[in-house]
């Protein structure tokens, strides 16, 4: 009996005086704890689960950068099963994989995976990790000031404005 449901019968036959070793074999899918008896023999057996796995907390840091600035990308990997395995991160960006991280992780056990992107060119990404999504956006570069062609227009205005000034002078001088 296993938990006190009939799993298999065998009939032997032993001359007095003798033993004869008697092996039952028993597959079960569900984890858990068995209880077996044989005859006035008691014994248990253990199932462990495989191991699962789970992905949760998805953080993109910062959520907004400029070209050429890193976004790093985080999430959270448990092992909810009851062995120790590995499982592999896939991290896409805009439906493309971009990277993915190999992990073992003890049962029972979690850890932190994280992958730094750069990017370059202005838009919002969409990133995917198992499931999990979330957007960074890359900000368009400020154009840099062109110095000489604002002095230019300041002297230009400066010019000006002291023509106008003694202009102004002479007619009222006169």
């Amino acid at each position: 009996d296993i938990n006190g449901v009939k799993e298999a019968d065998e009939t032997v036959t032993v001359a007095a005086g003798d033993s004869q070793e008697v092996s039952f074999s028993v597959t079960k899918e569900d984890a858990g704890i068995y209880s077996v008896a044989v005859a006035e023999l008691t014994g248990s057996f253990t199932v462990v689960a495989p191991a699962a796995f789970s992905v949760s907390d998805l953080s993109l840091q910062p959520a907004q950068v400029k070209p050429g600035e890193a976004v790093t990308i985080s999430a959270s990997v448990a092992n909810t099963g009851g062995e120790p395995g590995s499982y592999t991160v896939v991290l896409k960006i805009d439906g493309v994989k971009e990277a993915e991280k190999a992990v073992t992780i003890a049962a029972g056990e979690s850890l932190d995976v994280s992958f730094s992107v750069t990017k370059e060119e202005a838009d919002t990404y969409t990133v995917t990790v198992d499931g999990l999504s979330g957007s960074f956006t890359v900000a368009p570069a400020k154009p840099p000031i062109n110095w000489p062609v604002l002095g230019g227009i300041i002297g230009g205005v400066i010019v000006v404005g002291l023509l106008i000034f003694f202009l102004v002078r002479r007619r009222r001088a006169a």
